[in-house]
């Protein structure tokens, strides 16, 4: 019989309230459910994670293994997620001790979805992650008296990812104590950084005064603010005052400028030599190419208005009078970026060449970078130089190109108005570019 399809949450849960029940069935087919006298000791012995495709031929799990189908079914369908594993540090021999839970969000709202605790079923909306983790903390401290009593100060709280199916107990307990990352740690938040386009920019390309004097005054307090951005120097001042950053990491991460001292520094170049060979092989099936250097962008085959000290229209490299940070390349059909990106990742192993988008519109182009040389990588190593590690740094972004960073940070924060590929690999969302999105978090996130 065909499985019914499952298209929401709420669907989800009808599901699993309807196939699977609490327990776990061992290696040898037999089922182990908590009416057992001998539950707790034969889940230490006998349980291993199952599977998502498992569970539904076993129709038993714990909630171990029930937040690997409830992963699977809203990765699947493109939901921001976070996995929690919560502990009261005893030792392994009281099962009853633990529980994991998964918290997805929909638009601005995150939400608990819970199955496997019978006394807490549902699906539970809140505002913040923070409040979904405290109200799951509450009930369990509930649900684990007396136990809760006596070691309350010893609950731990941890954010997971993709255990390794068919582990046992002990396994599935280090690997997260090895791995994940402690959430009743306080983190003490030192960079504030952010992308441009998409993020910190409205759609009419300008920076709003309340998000303008709120970075001012996070700036006032000691927090390092970075912008982070595809953009040349003198794009940036075009834009917005200069004074706002303590840092500027420019061209996609190949300039670091030091706004107090006016002082940039080239992460890595590309050479004239490459950059004219690279143009010949797109020369016929281009439409524009942009050579970016640390202040300007150099306009070649598309004659544009000339803005000063922003952009200049070239009719060859040598007029270009500063290094080459970053080429971008548009085509004339959409057809062939594709092609492209890949001859010339081929042709150039030392570059990084990859498909760039806007998310305000579905125009696509190719950016070709050093190779190594990337957002995450500058914010990397100016973090280091200033003493701050990266689960200190906060960060902001929309596009692609922000992925890495995003996987960098202690704190990634995609836009509302983000690509879904983007919104994956965030810990957070919050309001569009429109709506003051970048202040509107920290003002929650950090009072």
């Amino acid at each position: 019989m065909k499985e019914k399809k499952i298209n929401t949450p709420e669907e989800l849960l009808e599901f699993m309230e309807q196939n699977i029940h609490y327990g776990f069935v061992d290696k040898t087919g037999k089922i182990h459910t908590p009416q057992d006298s001998s539950f707790a000791d034969d889940f230490q012995k006998k349980w291993h994670l199952a599977s998502p495709e498992k569970l539904k031929q076993a129709k038993y799990g714990n909630c171990f293994d029930q937040v690997e189908l409830e992963r699977a079914w809203f990765l699947e369908h493109n939901y921001p997620i976070k996995t929690i594993f919560i502990w009261f540090e005893l030792d392994y021999e009281n099962s009853y001790s633990m529980h994991t839970y998964l918290i997805y969000q929909k638009k601005n709202n995150w939400y608990l979805f819970e199955h496997a605790d019978e006394k807490n079923k549902g699906i539970f909306p809140f505002k913040r992650v923070k409040e979904a983790i405290e109200y799951q903390k509450a009930k369990q401290i509930e649900t684990n008296e007396p136990i809760s009593k006596k070691i309350k100060q010893n609950l731990k709280i941890y954010e997971y990812e993709n255990p390794i199916y068919d582990c046992s107990v002990i396994e599935f307990i280090n690997n997260i104590l090895d791995s994940s990352k402690d959430i009743t740690k306080k983190i003490n938040y030192k960079i504030i950084a952010m992308d441009f386009d998409g993020t910190l920019l409205t759609d009419e390309k300008k920076i709003t005064k309340e998000t303008k004097d709120a970075l001012l005054d996070y700036k006032s307090q000691g927090y390092q603010i970075i912008g982070v951005t595809a953009r040349s120097l003198n794009s940036v001042a075009r834009v917005c005052q200069l004074e706002i950053f303590d840092y500027l990491i420019l061209n996609n991460g190949c300039y670091i400028y030091d706004v107090k001292n006016k002082l940039g520094t080239y992460q890595a170049t590309i050479t004239k030599e490459e950059a004219k060979d690279i143009a010949k092989k797109v020369e016929k099936i281009s439409s524009e190419i942009n050579y970016c250097g640390g202040k300007t962008y150099y306009i070649y085959k598309n004659k544009v208005k000339e803005i000063k000290n922003y952009n200049k229209n070239i009719n060859q490299i040598e007029e270009i009078k500063e290094e080459i940070a970053r080429m971008n390349i548009f085509f004339k059909e959409e057809k062939d970026i594709e092609i492209y990106q890949k001859m010339l990742q081929k042709i150039y192993p030392n570059f990084n060449c990859f498909i760039m988008q806007a998310s305000d519109n579905s125009k696509k182009w190719l950016v070709l970078n050093p190779k190594n040389m990337t957002k995450a990588v500058a914010l990397e190593t100016l973090g280091k130089e200033l003493g701050i590690k990266a689960e200190e740094m906060i960060f902001f972004g929309d596009g692609p190109n922000d992925i890495e960073v995003m996987k960098l940070v202690g704190c990634s924060v995609a836009m509302e108005n983000a690509l879904p590929e983007v919104k994956k690999w965030a810990k957070q969302i919050t309001l569009s570019n429109n709506k003051d999105g970048i202040i509107e978090f920290l003002k929650q996130f950090l009072k």
